[in-house]
């Protein structure tokens, strides 16, 4: 493991210390300056070097970093060099102390004293998500990791970095299964042909995303061929839904660039029984991994008889360049610790209301608000139930909403796949439009 370069304003030096002793607190390796001669020659070769064995970049954001002509160069020399990079407003607003490039980019708020404990909180497990790194056992006897069995030695120092990285990651058992599944696109995408090993020792994976991505990986890395061992290229149909079929070495020029695999983290959201669930197995391909159970309270039961209390989700296949994966989130204010959570890496989101019940339209703006401090990502509202005889129209809603004219707002069925489709795919334009733009 490498570590974690922090970039800060030297005005800005009790706040970074600040973040620098939390995060080795949690068990982090952290690099910073502070001990070196800024201007010298000696310094800025530390720094280039820092940044170069660098797992990520966390820089703090505030007027005077804005203003330091250094902190921009090391987020630069990062990109350049493909270091992750979390930012962390410390002090000012978007506009006084967010660089040119970075107004969408997400990051977490440390403002105040209020903040600070909850931001830096999550600004370790985000980074340690991305690293493929479990949270600190309560113990430092825990046992370590179980192997992976079955998957051939490599020289990792022999590879790129960026493939030895995304080796590494996959490889590592305790890596969350989505950073894995990137791990294995990656990989295709670079072409180290020394790493085809690797990817067939997981096309037995009991993780069906796992297996897809290092099937899609093998195809780009043989030019199109199947896997030698003769397993299907094909991607694995699920709950009855056919997936699209792979296609020939002979039906491809040799010379076509390998297509790149997009997957999308879309989070569906939304007040106590607006049909999160419904949305999410109205279109998903596979079976739903839903946390729902039994309601004991007894105004909420006569509604329904369970509530989500962590999570749905479910995936779509748009084509074998776009994959989607939705995650509903809980609507009861108990549960809404896990909504910044999912919230976490989300392209956009949907917030679904129930319109035919007007008592909760006041809890769908406060949940839409919400969700928009935490990401300032693109987002549609979706009138469900426009086939009750007491639904709101959605001109209404609007209105009672106070949802702004340039915003989405889609009239909806839960139950109706094609309904679900049609407030995805406008989502998804919503998206397009704002990176074109």
């Amino acid at each position: 493991m490498g570590h974690v370069f922090l970039s800060y304003s030297r005005k800005d030096n009790e706040i970074m210390q600040k973040v620098r002793d939390k995060l080795r607190d949690d068990g982090l390796p952290i690099w910073t300056d502070e001990k070196l001669e800024p201007g010298t020659r000696s310094w800025k070769e530390s720094i280039e070097n820092a940044l170069e064995s660098a797992d990520c970049l966390v820089v703090i954001l505030s007027p005077e970093s804005k203003k330091s002509p250094w902190v921009r160069e090391e987020m630069n020399y990062a990109e350049a060099q493909d270091v992750r990079i979390f930012p962390i407003m410390a002090a000012g607003d978007e506009k006084s102390s967010v660089p040119f490039g970075y107004i969408t980019a997400q990051w977490i708020d440390i403002r105040s004293e209020s903040e600070i404990q909850r931001g830096m909180r999550l600004l370790s497990s985000t980074i340690k998500n991305y690293l493929g790194i479990e949270q600190r056992e309560s113990t430092k006897s825990a046992p370590p990791p179980a192997p992976v069995e079955n998957v051939p030695a490599i020289d990792v120092s022999a590879l790129p970095s960026d493939a030895a990285k995304a080796v590494q990651l996959l490889q590592n058992p305790q890596s969350k299964w989505w950073r894995r599944t990137d791990a294995a696109t990656r990989l295709g995408q670079i072409g180290d042909q020394r790493v085809i090993p690797i990817l067939e020792a997981f096309l037995d994976s009991p993780d069906l995303d796992l297996r897809y991505a290092c099937q899609k990986a093998l195809r780009q890395l043989r030019g199109g061929k199947p896997p030698q061992d003769g397993r299907s290229s094909q991607p694995v149909a699920s709950s009855g839904h056919s997936q699209p079929a792979a296609k020939s070495a002979a039906s491809q020029p040799a010379a076509t660039p390998a297509k790149r695999v997009q997957t999308v983290k879309i989070v569906i959201t939304g007040p106590f029984s607006a049909g999160k669930t419904e949305f999410i197995k109205a279109i998903s391909e596979i079976d739903v991994v839903s946390t729902e159970r039994s309601i004991s309270t007894p105004a909420e039961k006569e509604e329904k008889e369970a509530t989500t209390v962590a999570m749905d989700f479910g995936r779509i296949t748009v084509d074998e360049e776009l994959v989607l994966y939705l995650f509903g989130t809980p609507g009861q204010r108990r549960f809404d610790f896990m909504w910044e959570i999912l919230a976490e890496g989300m392209l956009g989101f949907i917030v679904l209301v129930d319109s035919a019940k007007p008592e909760t339209f006041r809890e769908a703006k406060s949940i839409l608000e919400t969700f928009r401090a935490y990401a300032p990502t693109p987002y549609v509202v979706a009138a469900n139930k426009q086939d009750h005889p007491d639904a709101w129209a959605t001109e209404d809603l609007r209105i009672a909403l106070r949802i702004a004219p340039d915003i989405k707002l889609l009239p909806c069925v839960a139950r109706d796949p094609r309904s679900v489709r049609n407030v995805l795919l406008e989502l998804l334009y919503t998206v397009l439009e704002e990176m074109e733009g």
